[in-house]
């Protein structure tokens, strides 16, 4: 004798959830952020099994001799399929599977059987950083000389630090990309120069942390792993981050015109 449990939906597509060593598809509840996952067993198995199309179980269990009831047990999980912004989402009801069994020949012994949904409420909380600092800063460079450049790639000019603090709480790691607001493709380590600057052949390098390496740009994007993305720090409770930046101006080319020099850049946190 065997029992089929098919699932009503279709899975989310590259979308999985990872638990017990096995990989479950996930499947849409209607709401774009929240996808779901099911476990079937067996009521004699002590493990439960992903639902995929389609979950077969044979009786009886292997070691288990003649059962005494066939059928099967199951539990739903909620998962977090896209970004979900605090507050209360509502999940509709809906059959999720589709119930049948077999008897020895494979002719099926009843009326399929539906597995129902009977609908939720989740309350999603926020769970992150506050920046504790002015939220626009200005890093201010002194004026310095072209010949105070040795050629492209050498330095010149020390700026003032200015620092981003943070408050974040517990259980998150915190990680940081800086972009390029004049030119948001960039992704080296110079800053574009803004329409209103009148010098040229130079650019300015941030740093961070007093690191000697400059920062390489990044999209502006919270996206675990983007490009130049990274660590501020891992906290198991809540902790405060204070990040320092400073700049100097790079030549970017071999002849260095005088005028004013000015670039923007924005920084973009990752909780993961």
């Amino acid at each position: 004798m065997k029992g089929t449990v098919q699932p009503a939906d279709t899975p989310v597509p590259g979308v999985t959830y990872a638990s017990g060593g096995a990989d479950y598809p996930v499947y849409p509840t209607g709401q774009s952020s929240i996808g779901y996952v099911v476990q079937v067993r067996d009521p004699s198995d002590s493990q439960f099994h992903p639902l995929a199309p389609p979950f077969v179980q044979t009786w009886p269990l292997p070691g288990f001799g003649n059962p005494i009831a066939l059928g099967f047990e199951a539990q739903i999980l909620f998962v977090a399929i896209g970004p979900l912004t605090p507050g209360t989402y509502s999940l509709p009801s809906k059959t999720v599977a589709y119930l049948h069994a077999y008897d020895g020949s494979d002719v099926e012994l009843s009326v399929p059987g539906s597995l129902l949904f009977q609908g939720a409420t989740i309350t999603a909380n926020s769970t992150g950083c506050t920046v504790t600092s002015a939220s626009d800063q200005a890093i201010r460079l002194s004026s310095v000389s072209p010949s105070n450049f040795s050629g492209v790639g050498s330095n010149s000019g020390t700026s003032s630090t200015v620092n981003i603090s943070l408050n974040c709480d517990a259980g998150i790691a915190v990680y940081a990309t800086m972009s390029d607001a004049t030119d948001p493709g960039n992704t080296s380590d110079v800053l574009a120069l803004t329409p209103g600057s009148t010098a040229s052949g130079v650019g300015i390098q941030v740093y961070r942390d007093g690191l000697s390496t400059p920062i390489s740009f990044g999209p502006d994007s919270s996206s675990p792993g983007n490009l130049n993305q990274w660590l501020v720090g891992r906290n198991a409770g809540a902790v405060s981050y204070t990040i320092p930046f400073n700049a100097s101006y790079v030549q970017t080319e071999n002849t260095i015109g005088p005028g004013s020099v000015q670039a923007r850049s924005t920084v973009t946190l990752s909780y993961q």
